[in-house]
């Protein structure tokens, strides 16, 4: 009997973007329950004390599972490189997946899962309120380099001096920080 494969897609973004998300989804879900300021969050953050670990060892995890081999058929993709050119990111994936897909299907796919489609408020009343504190949106802006709005040069000092200790000498993740 033929095993399936399960095709994966492995979806990474810049380390420092990444932390300015998950610090506004912790204050912005209620289930979190955290209304500490960013000066405070960002050094746990690297450091993993938060429930996801360290996103440097979410990524060497990664790399290690990749050399070894999958056994499953993987596509990675960067979330800056969809915001700067999606179409060719769905082509990309399109191919990765086997699926021929014409021009006009891969436009619509493009908008469908556009930042802006996909940031249009679904959710009812009764939800955000059992959910969402004040007015925080799921989808808050889906930009790339945001993270300079918020982080202090000693931060950002601090994060690159760690990020350098956690990541991989050798790893295979590279980001644009714009």
């Amino acid at each position: 009997m033929a095993t399936k494969k399960i095709k994966t897609v492995l979806c990474v973004r810049n380390p420092k973007d990444t932390a300015v998300s998950y610090y506004n989804h912790m204050t912005g879900i209620r289930f979190y329950d955290y209304s500490g300021k960013w000066e405070n969050w960002i050094r746990p953050f690297i450091h993993g004390k938060y429930e996801l670990g360290t996103y440097s060892a979410y990524l060497n995890e990664w790399q290690e599972v990749i050399e070894a081999g999958t056994g499953f058929p993987l596509h990675v993709i960067y979330f800056e490189d969809l915001k700067k050119d999606p179409a060719s990111e769905v082509d990309k994936l399109a191919n990765f997946l086997g699926i021929d897909a014409c021009t006009d299907l891969k436009t619509q796919i493009v908008d469908v899962c556009g930042f802006e489609k996909m940031a249009k408020d679904k959710f009812s009343e009764e939800t955000k309120k059992a959910f969402l504190k004040g007015a925080f949106t799921f989808f808050r802006k889906g930009q790339v380099g945001d993270w300079k709005n918020w982080f202090t040069v000693a931060q950002n000092e601090y994060f690159d001096a760690e990020w350098k200790k956690q990541i991989r000498g050798d790893t295979m993740f590279t980001f644009t920080n714009d």
